[in-house]
């Protein structure tokens, strides 16, 4: 006993030492940088370039002013501990071909600001220029970068990879300028930008004022793709940017890709087209599946896919599941979406009437040579509805008799679209029949609003009713003692059977009695033994 006593001593300090141990970091205190000011930002970058082998971590204690080039071939991770890291109007933080960056924590933990400065620069990548690797993640902002003749005022992603598992890049933009693409990320020249997760918002790019001799249009307020890149959307939101041609995305030219298989892309302004997404001139492809593209606003045409020769497939636009939130038209205002609708420029949907609104039928496989102009909406309301009845039966095997059925509610008012339409209620509850009765339960709703989400494609508003049957008793036969037919005899419960259904007796062999007192007398003799061994 004493030796199992001590191993399990033993046991208990070792378990007890492992959950004690401190979690390891990512990286060893010899890898960590803790930087204070812009000097020792510089050489922290400098010095882990110079590595050979490592993962390394800058740590900033202060808000501090730099620029930085990684360029070594050492992952290197920047967390901002709640700091502030401000790029001059001039410069960025740059990750060169061969490098590895990630901003913030890969749980999401930390929280880092890179932020531009006041002025607007020129001929300048945007606060982050990607050639090599960037992982962004959740509690990192890029934010307040207004750059001109350029593309990617907030992520440049120049042949590089840019991974943005979270985040937000928010009021960056290219402002004027022949080269005026992509407010928040512009890839191009074999880039790669994957979008996990997180927010591109109140981005922009505004092309400069045209003249008699020249016409300049910006392109892709949100993101910019373009010169055999790729964009691959999974989840996050891009929403509140604009641009002339394509306010959320734009996809331009040579060979580059899009693929969009989640998240959401909503809210996005476009001056001529393409409110939502364009794709323009390219053989490459755009799929969108699974995402919210939806609710975008174009002041030309396209208010959510704008492509001109561009092959494209898209879900069909009711798999969203939303509501179509534009004013006009005002019958189909918070309206479910229910497909994708024609929307050019000679006739744009929202100044259609009900009857001259075209349905896109093949948005699952459209032609490269095809110019398209899409909006997700709806077929629209019916401005009048009537409620309609019906009567179920509650009670299985029972159909409802005519009698029952003769209690259907009539209402042959008319209900305007919005209104509330409240159940009429049978002019009797309760119905006697020969073989019993039948009870009205209620109906599946007692109101409803005179909507297409409550509505048959006629406008007809169902309410199903209840009905539950209660059968008479059946009446005691002559010579059955008073019994009523169906009873069991006196004295024998349910399913009981009239031999050998007596309960055992304590006296039994082995009845209850019998067996506790067994149990008894064991314990004794355990607790007398016990005490002699003591």
């Amino acid at each position: 006993m004493k030796t199992f006593g001590r191993a399990l001593a033993l046991m208990t300090m070792l378990v007890s030492c492992v959950f004690a141990a401190p979690t390891l970091a990512f990286a060893t205190e010899s890898n960590v940088y803790e930087v204070g000011n812009s000097k020792e930002f510089k050489n922290a970058v400098a010095d882990i370039n110079e590595k050979a082998d490592g993962d390394y971590v800058i740590k900033l204690a202060a808000d501090i002013e730099s620029e930085a080039s990684v360029s070594g071939p050492c992952p290197v991770t920047i967390l901002g501990c709640g700091h502030t890291l401000t790029i001059g109007t001039y410069g960025s933080l740059q990750v060169m071909k061969g490098s590895h960056l990630s901003l913030g924590a890969a749980d999401g933990s930390d929280t880092l600001t890179i932020k531009g400065s006041d002025e607007q620069n020129n001929d300048v990548p945007g606060l982050l220029y990607v050639e090599g690797t960037c992982d962004m993640y959740a509690g990192v902002t890029l934010a307040g970068r207004e750059g001109n003749n350029y593309y990617g005022g907030g992520v440049t992603v120049y042949g590089g990879t840019f991974h943005m598992h979270g985040g937000t890049i928010r009021h960056c933009g290219i402002n004027g300028g022949s080269v005026c693409y992509g407010g928040g990320v512009g890839v191009a020249y074999g880039g790669t930008f994957v979008m996990d997760g997180g927010e591109i918002t109140d981005c922009y790019a505004i092309a400069p004022p045209s003249d008699p001799d020249q016409t300049f249009q910006s392109f892709g307020g949100g993101v910019f793709v373009a010169y055999g890149s790729f964009f691959t959307m999974n989840g996050g939101t891009i929403s509140g940017n604009r641009a002339d041609v394509g306010g959320g995305v734009m996809l331009s030219d040579n060979s580059a890709e899009m693929k969009i298989g989640g998240g959401s892309i909503t809210g996005n302004t476009a001056t001529i087209c393409g409110g939502g997404l364009a794709a323009v001139g390219n053989d490459g492809a755009v799929v969108v599946n699974n995402a919210k593209l939806c609710n975008n606003v174009a002041n030309g045409a396209a208010s959510d896919v704008y492509l001109a020769n561009t092959p494209a497939r898209l879900s069909p636009a009711e798999s969203m599941g939303e509501r179509y939130l534009g004013s006009k038209p005002d019958d189909v205002t918070n309206e479910r979406i229910d497909g994708w609708y024609v929307d050019d420029e000679t006739s744009r949907y929202f100044d259609q009437s009900k009857e001259k609104r075209r349905k896109y039928p093949d948005y699952a496989n459209i032609g490269s040579g095809d110019e398209v102009c899409l909006i997700a909406a709806g077929s629209g309301s019916l401005s009048e509805f009537h409620a309609k009845y019906e009567f179920q039966s509650a009670t299985p095997g029972q159909q409802l008799p005519d009698e029952v059925l003769a209690l259907l509610p009539a209402d042959s008012k008319p209900y305007s679209r919005g209104s509330e339409i409240s159940a009429l209620a049978p002019s009797q509850t309760s119905v006697e029949t020969a073989d019993g009765t039948w009870t009205f339960v209620g109906y599946d709703r007692t109101t409803a609003e005179a909507s297409m989400d409550n509505a048959d494609e006629e406008g007809n508003v169902h309410f199903s009713g209840a009905w539950k049957f209660t059968r008479k008793p059946t009446p005691a036969q002559p010579g059955d003692g008073g019994a009523t037919a169906g009873a069991n005899p006196a004295g024998k419960a349910d399913g009981a059977s009239s031999e050998g259904a007596q309960l055992p007796q304590t006296s039994d062999a082995f009845g209850p009695g019998a067996l506790l007192a067994l149990i008894a007398a064991g314990a004794t003799s355990l607790i007398a033994a016990a005490a002699i061994r003591e």
